[in-house]
């Protein structure tokens, strides 16, 4: 599902249809940051112990998060707890 939905996001502004978003949860220890590395990985650099990585974390500030929206344009964009 998560691959599905990354390819699918820069059709969304072709076909004129609304955005949506993906929610993985589950108990610790079950995959959900490895799915998030897998579809970060379409997009850019899945590696989120650096600074150019296409994965964000729930921490960051408002304006950090709508800025990185529009940078992105239509590429998916992936936000992890990662413990946090």
């Amino acid at each position: 599902l998560g691959l599905y939905a990354a390819f699918a996001a820069p059709l969304l502004a072709l076909f004129n249809c609304p955005n949506f978003i993906i929610d993985y949860s589950n108990r610790t220890s079950t995959g959900k940051t490895t799915i998030l590395r897998v579809v970060g990985s379409t997009c850019g650099n899945p590696d989120e112990r650096t600074g150019n990585s296409v994965i964000g974390t729930w921490d960051a500030t408002r304006v950090w998060t709508e800025r990185a929206s529009h940078l992105l344009g239509s590429l998916p964009l992936c936000m992890d707890d990662t413990k946090k």
